[in-house]
């Protein structure tokens, strides 16, 4: 069986025997191959191939483990690019009471002779009385909380990387240490959530951009509106890339003295 969907040039298509999952655009596609999923159908290893412009631009490989609830507890992966670079990570993530509360990343890359280790941990606050988790929420849904090489958050929401949060949060944090030194601290609020009248998620908002769900017989599809300031924008082409374009928002950000912005008027994308 094949399955896909695209959406303003963005594909994401899925196979079996042997299961095969494509996701990009045309000119920059991600193939994951060789993948090993255990009981529950969650994957375990997986191996990554991006071609871009039709030639072959990085890849990588990763090895996934779940608690007995199903939430994935531990990632590590690598990456090697046409440039270069290489690049090795390893996620843990913390649950308790069925809400992840902590996701820390350690992530060494190398290139031009130069060698960095950085340790990103972003912790999650919940108001368990409220915001619950119907099932399309994942953690997914905030920048940081993207899985560093199942960056689609359409891994989740096709059940393959385990389960979600019980609640929706109310707050995240961000703290990124660079060689052991605390670099930068951000934190979020998740302003509101609204639900329609099935008891599905209708929107999840944030000061500086909102998730709008649709619903079909056959699908559910997720609108994200960003807010970033003075239109800027960074192109990103592979895993490498996306991790440093973070950290050149965060420091464009912090070096113009311009917080995260809340106004609809300050638009711009990362791609």
């Amino acid at each position: 069986m094949t399955g896909g969907k695209t959406n303003g040039g963005f594909v994401f298509s899925l196979s079996s025997n042997p299961l095969v999952i494509q996701t990009g655009y045309p000119d920059d596609v991600y193939t994951y191959s060789n993948i090993r999923v255990n009981e529950s159908g969650f994957i375990t290893y997986a191996e990554m191939t991006n071609i871009y412009e039709g030639e072959v631009y990085a890849t990588g490989s990763a090895t996934c483990r779940y608690d007995t609830e199903g939430h994935l507890v531990y990632e590590k992966g690598d990456f090697r690019d046409a440039d270069g670079y290489t690049e090795s990570y390893t996620t843990i993530y913390t649950w308790q009471n069925g809400n992840l509360m902590q996701i820390e990343t350690t992530d060494t890359y190398e290139g031009e002779g130069e060698r960095h280790t950085d340790v990103y941990t972003v912790e999650y606050a919940y108001d368990t009385s409220k915001w619950q988790n119907p099932g399309v929420y994942a953690h997914c849904d905030e920048e940081e909380g993207l899985s560093w090489f199942f960056e689609a958050p359409l891994f989740y929401y096709a059940g393959l990387l385990g389960r979600s949060t019980q609640n929706i949060p109310t707050n995240m944090t961000l703290t990124e240490r660079s060689e052991g030194e605390e670099d930068y601290v951000y934190s979020t609020t998740f302003n509101d959530v609204t639900y329609n009248d099935d008891g599905s998620i209708q929107s999840i908002g944030f000061p500086y951009n909102a998730f709008y769900y649709g619903y079909g017989n056959e699908n559910t599809s997720m609108e994200k509106r960003n807010t970033l300031p003075n239109g800027f924008c960074i192109p990103t082409k592979d895993a490498n890339e996306k991790t440093k374009a973070r950290i050149l928002l965060k420091k464009h950000l912090r070096s113009n003295n311009h917080p995260l912005p809340n106004s609809s008027k300050e638009t711009g994308t990362i791609d």
